[in-house]
């Protein structure tokens, strides 16, 4: 199968036309986001062990610890807001 054309059944625009320049326009950090792209663009049998291996390598812990971190700094920045008015 094509990636391209695999990818561009996903939501939004295709992730193959990533650049420096649009990265921002692209969802990121979710392990559902993951999932959802390896499923669709791999096939069943080697989806499943693709993430299998991510799942024992911890790579969803490593983004339920980002989310974590992004909102301690959401929290400390307004902290540090209301502390300086």
């Amino acid at each position: 199968d094509d990636p391209r054309e695999l990818c561009g059944k996903l939501p939004g625009a295709n992730i193959l036309d990533a650049t420096p320049e649009n990265i921002n326009d692209y969802c990121c950090g979710s392990w559902d986001l993951v999932v959802r792209d390896v499923e669709a663009t791999l096939p069943a049998g080697l989806a499943c062990e693709v993430l299998a291996e991510l799942a024992r390598q911890r790579v969803p812990e490593a983004f339920a610890l980002r989310l974590e971190l992004v909102c301690l700094k959401k929290i400390a920045y307004y902290l540090f807001a209301q502390g300086s008015s």
